[in-house]
């Protein structure tokens, strides 16, 4: 199987050039430590363009099961990096979207652009600031709805569901810990 079918570089390459010219802080996007030294051949601007598509791409890989050189943690890390970048750019559409028609895409993006500008919303994921409205932004850029059940709840049924109820996308079920953190259901078992 060729690991590249389906997969349009020069076309996603592009899309990442335009959005480095409209909107100037996303050439300065933080990379974890250890995926900068992996991903990053310098400081340029070239350079982070180039790794933001190679992150895009294993997001791809990652979800259309192609086998890849990488190991499974590797992968993952570098496409959650894929993940909060394509976020990024899903707000920015939407924002212009909202902008033109004066209409939100969904009604959640109301309260998202009047909290944070693309700029802060971008800091808010890298520094893994996942809450309501990044759940919402989560579920609508992945075409998915997130359930999340709340263990800190005493009601054993309590959830909530990005980006809305009457969602009828694939679900995503995770808990929540006391300690806030998020954890996929199908990964439970393994922090026992």
């Amino acid at each position: 199987m060729n690991a590249t079918k389906g997969w349009l570089p020069a076309v996603s390459l592009c899309a990442v050039d335009t959005s480095f010219k409209r909107c100037d802080f996303l050439r300065h996007w933080r990379f974890p430590d250890e995926l900068a030294e992996r991903l990053l051949t310098s400081g340029s601007e070239h350079a982070t363009r180039t790794a933001l598509t190679a992150c895009l791409k294993s997001l791809w890989d990652l979800q259309n099961v192609v086998a890849v050189s990488d190991s499974t943690a590797m992968l993952e890390e570098t496409a959650l990096e894929g993940m909060k970048f394509l976020m990024v750019l899903r707000a920015l559409e939407a924002l212009d979207s909202t902008v033109s028609t004066r209409i939100p895409a969904r009604p959640f993006y109301a309260e998202l652009f009047v909290r944070h500008n693309p700029k802060e919303l971008m800091d808010r994921l890298q520094s893994g600031v996942f809450e309501e409205l990044e759940l919402a932004l989560l579920a609508d850029t992945l075409q998915v709805r997130v359930e999340v059940f709340d263990t800190r709840s005493m009601t054993p049924h309590v959830a909530a569901v990005y980006p809305d109820k009457s969602s009828r996308s694939t679900p995503i079920t995770f808990l929540k810990t006391v300690d806030q953190r998020l954890l996929p259901l199908y990964h439970v078992a393994e922090f026992e």
